[in-house]
């Protein structure tokens, strides 16, 4: 955060931040197409103390309504996971370093986690 004159200027480049970021996904989502490689997306969780402070409302505005808008630029099925508030980790403390940044057991959890509901979709024969 940087604040000049008394201004929070973190607000001011996060508005213009979404827009960079969205075109480049957009683009790398379309290499992935060209390149027949089934992308998937991931929202990565957090701890419940975090989202009890983060309501749904400001996921919406700074997460969900860009996601939504990236995925309504492309003409084909991408594959979006939303851990954000996945109790079976973020309740969990010991996982965490700080509220949103995972300590090893934590990413192991996790990546287990997401491991098994990429294998099943794909045992499923389900795109990704």
């Amino acid at each position: 955060m940087l604040v000049v004159n008394g201004t929070i200027k973190t607000y001011l480049s996060y508005n213009k931040t979404p827009e960079i970021a969205k075109k480049r996904l957009v683009q790398i989502l379309n290499f992935c197409n060209e390149n027949k490689i089934e992308p998937t997306l991931v929202t990565t969780l957090v701890t419940y103390v975090y989202n009890e402070l983060v309501t749904k409302d400001i996921y919406e505005e700074r997460i969900y309504k860009h996601i939504d808008d990236v995925l309504s630029k492309i003409d084909f099925p991408v594959q979006y996971l939303d851990y954000s508030r996945y109790e079976p980790i973020s309740n969990n403390l010991d996982y965490f370093f700080d509220a949103d940044h995972l300590i090893l057991t934590g990413v192991k959890k996790f990546t287990d986690t997401l491991l098994k509901n990429i294998n099943v979709k794909l045992l499923e024969g389900e795109n990704i």
